[in-house]
């Protein structure tokens, strides 16, 4: 029976190797791996979508990958601003950029469309102004709102990177869904614009641009307080610069000067003055 068992030696030293090549081999797969996940460009935009490249498509479709009810949830927070943060109550670190694209595209044709009926309202009285639909108007509101939607966010977050300790930053996708919903609002004053009446346009401009910068600085503050000496200053910028697109919403789409209105008003008189007089004429024959 001893004859059939046959002993092999194996040399001492190929254990040894064949533990390095494995340690080797693991070793590598960890650094590749912490390459993969080192990417300072996702790193910058966002923790949400750090499991795919930047420029996979995967990467893109995380950014659109929300439900109706997480959309409705996130318009009706930036018409009806909470005391918490709108990103922290309604995002919580899930930015998406679906409702900022469909946002801002509704907003160019409602400003469109509302600011070429406010126009034909304006010339309804001028029997010599022969009235035309300016198309003009979608490509001045498209620059505007969608220049606003991104360069703002890109130059805040910028701010905040330079500015602000790592712990407290906000990535850009969470500025760019922010700045996306702050604008909800002014899609349905767009539509009260239309009403030429002064005092009514300045309080709906007033009003959208207050509720919608409550949304943004109630969700920027956290990051914007841990600058040391000119925080209010980086606070100052945000509001004027929101103000200020409200205001040129209503100024160059909307707004009716007093000549404007003036003879708008001597034009509606002078006609039912007249049509009543050819009542009273016809009666009397």
């Amino acid at each position: 029976m001893d004859r059939h068992l046959d002993f092999q030696d194996i040399p001492h030293g190929t254990m040894q190797t064949s533990a390095l090549l494995d340690i080797e081999s693991d070793s590598e797969m960890t650094s590749s791996q912490t390459k993969m996940t080192e990417n300072p460009l996702e790193e910058s935009i966002g923790a949400s979508s750090q499991k795919t490249q930047f420029w996979s498509f995967g990467f893109f479709q995380n950014l659109f990958d929300v439900d109706t009810d997480q959309v409705l949830s996130r318009l009706y927070g930036a018409v009806v601003p909470y005391p918490k943060s709108f990103l922290q109550h309604h995002v919580n670190g899930k930015p998406d950029l679906y409702g900022p694209f469909w946002i801002c595209t509704t907003l160019v044709f409602s400003i469109a469309i509302s600011g070429n009926l406010a126009n034909y309202l304006q010339a309804a009285g001028d029997v010599d102004y022969h009235w035309k639909y300016d198309f003009h108007a979608v490509t001045f509101s498209a620059t505007a709102i969608y220049s606003y939607a991104w360069i703002v966010p890109l130059g805040l977050w910028g701010v905040l990177q330079w500015m602000v300790p790592e712990e407290h930053r906000l990535s850009f996708l969470d500025l760019l869904c922010l700045y996306g919903y702050s604008l909800t609002i002014y899609i349905p004053v767009s539509v009260f614009w239309v009403i030429q009446l002064s005092w009514l346009q300045w309080l709906l401009a007033l009003t959208g641009a207050s509720l919608s910068a409550t949304v943004l600085v109630t969700s920027i503050w956290p990051a914007v307080s841990q600058i040391q000496t000119q925080r209010y200053v980086v606070l100052g910028v945000v509001l004027v610069l929101h103000v200020v697109l409200a205001a040129g919403f209503m100024l160059y789409f909307f707004h009716a000067s007093p000549v404007s209105e003036k003879t708008v008003a001597e034009t509606v008189t002078s006609v039912l003055v007249n049509n009543s007089s050819k009542s009273n004429s016809t009666v009397s024959v």
